[in-house]
């Protein structure tokens, strides 16, 4: 589901679920929130790459796990959106430079990765969006990261619009 490997100095840590474009749900949440948190305390480790395995980068929220949260409780999907914000957190808030890799897809929640890393290298070929609202939602928790890195205007078209760039 994530792998973290430590190379001179370097932490890899690449999203593993390659048959649903490395999609997060609550366990992965957890997973990627606890190795940026640990990348972050180690002092052998410099900088943090994140990636993803097959195709893509990272589609976003798994529609499973979405699924599932229809039937939550409001403080349950509090908390829900509470984990996930404290994923982009441990991303955007750790002491290492944290570079993105990025190729593929990189939609909705994944574009929210590679805004709140310090540094995104793409692909040529990788392909952005906020495409929540083809699914009828907004791309909520990650607005603020996505705002300060691409400014409000460009933030807004994206959001309403949900093309691809």
């Amino acid at each position: 589901m994530l792998k973290v490997d430590i190379q001179k100095h370097i932490a890899y840590v690449t999203l593993d679920r390659p048959d649903v474009h490395n999609a997060f749900n609550d366990e992965l949440i957890k997973l990627i929130t606890e190795a940026f948190t640990e990348c972050g305390r180690r002092d052998e480790v410099r900088v943090v790459v994140l990636g993803g395995s097959g195709k893509s980068f990272c589609a976003g929220a798994d529609l499973n796990w979405m699924k599932r949260m229809v039937d939550y409780s409001r403080e349950e999907n509090i908390q829900d959106a509470r984990l996930m914000a404290g994923m982009f957190l441990a991303i955007a808030k750790c002491p290492k430079p944290v570079i993105a890799r990025v190729h593929g897809a990189a939609l909705g929640g994944g574009s929210g990765m590679v805004a709140s890393c310090d540094i995104g290298v793409a692909m040529e070929s990788a392909q952005f969006g906020f495409t929540e609202v083809k699914l009828g939602i907004i791309p909520s928790v990650i607005s603020p990261f996505v705002v300060a890195r691409i400014g409000p205007g460009r933030a807004r078209e994206y959001f309403i619009t949900g093309e691809r760039f």
